[in-house]
């Protein structure tokens, strides 16, 4: 693990929280915050912070804090709040650390395990369809309403600094229909770069298990086809097998999918205004924001889904 020095003014604020004083914490792997971190506490103990000062992330911690609070109660496999804090500069939220393998890290054994993509599918598609049946409360307001969410990124996008043809992709994306559709509890950004794995299950036995869903803070009331379409991309932008997305497609339901609206506009569409939020929390010049421009630029028709309209 690499090292992080923690800020003076969040490590002020972190030792009333966690009843100790830190300088410093290991690095967290995924991501691109270098506010996100480890830190070792008495008796071995490891914590999760995730801080930001920034409006946008500000935002997105106090939202992720209030949905791991009420999640607690439900199924779904997530870290446990551990304490909360907000004020004028800071929003802090610390969770318990899961030791778990990170979702992306079964893409190295895909050459050698011919099961593996549609085992990857499957099980996508399962957490998915707990994460859209279930219906945490209470949770109301704009804060969770994902259409207001949507509608709320066009100014700061318009005024992002991003190339005015990343812009005028992005916009219609996020005035399209399907983001006023469904009031289903959706996560807001699935894929497999937020899921933990088990450490112990092995993919080569076929034993592959969900230890964690993490990163709650896009999630809210929303159309689960933008969770589904966002999905659908990801495993096409990370070069699986089609065997995975035809298996995530089985298990999760194709008539559901044609009962949701799929098609290849509004996939579009989802995925694009999910690329937006992206991009808005992003900071002009970084290499994180440059990732996201190319992404947009390169962003193509994805394959339809079997049996879709198209």
């Amino acid at each position: 693990m690499t090292s992080v020095v923690v800020p003076a003014p969040l490590a002020d604020r972190l030792e009333p929280m966690l009843g100790c004083r830190l300088r410093t914490a290991e690095a967290a792997q995924g991501g691109h915050s270098n506010l996100v971190f480890i830190c070792a506490l008495e008796h071995g103990r490891r914590v999760i912070v995730k801080a930001a000062t920034s409006s946008w992330k500000r935002a997105d911690v106090e939202r992720e804090s209030a949905i791991l609070g009420v999640l607690a109660d439900e199924l779904l496999p997530v870290p446990r709040l551990i304490a909360t804090h907000h004020d004028d500069e800071w929003a802090i939220m610390v969770s318990e650390f899961i030791d778990g393998r990170q979702g992306l890290s079964v893409l190295r054994e895909l050459a050698h395990n011919p099961a593996l993509p549609a085992v990857i599918g499957t099980l996508t598609a399962r957490i998915l369809r707990v994460i859209h049946s279930t219906s945490p409360q209470p949770l109301v307001g704009n804060s969770f309403d994902r259409a207001q969410q949507v509608s709320a990124l066009v100014e700061p996008l318009r005024v992002s600094g991003a190339p005015s043809d990343v812009v005028d992709a992005l916009l219609p994306a996020l005035e399209h229909p399907l983001h006023q559709r469904g009031v289903s509890f959706v996560h807001g950004d699935p894929g497999l770069h937020n899921l933990l794995w088990f450490p112990q299950a092995s993919a080569q036995a076929g034993a592959l298990r969900v230890a964690a869903v993490v990163d709650w803070e896009m999630a809210g009331w929303g159309n689960p086809l933008t969770d589904v379409a966002w999905v659908w991309w990801t495993f096409w932008f990370r070069g699986l097998p089609p065997a995975t997305a035809e298996a995530f497609a089985r298990e999760y339901g194709l008539w559901v999918f044609a009962a949701m609206g799929w098609s290849s506009d509004t996939v579009d569409a989802a995925v694009r205004a999910q690329m937006a939020a992206l991009l808005v929390r992003t900071e002009p010049g970084s290499a994180v924001r440059t990732v996201w421009i190319e992404r947009v630029r390169s962003l193509a028709r994805l394959p339809d889904l079997p049996g879709s309209r198209g």
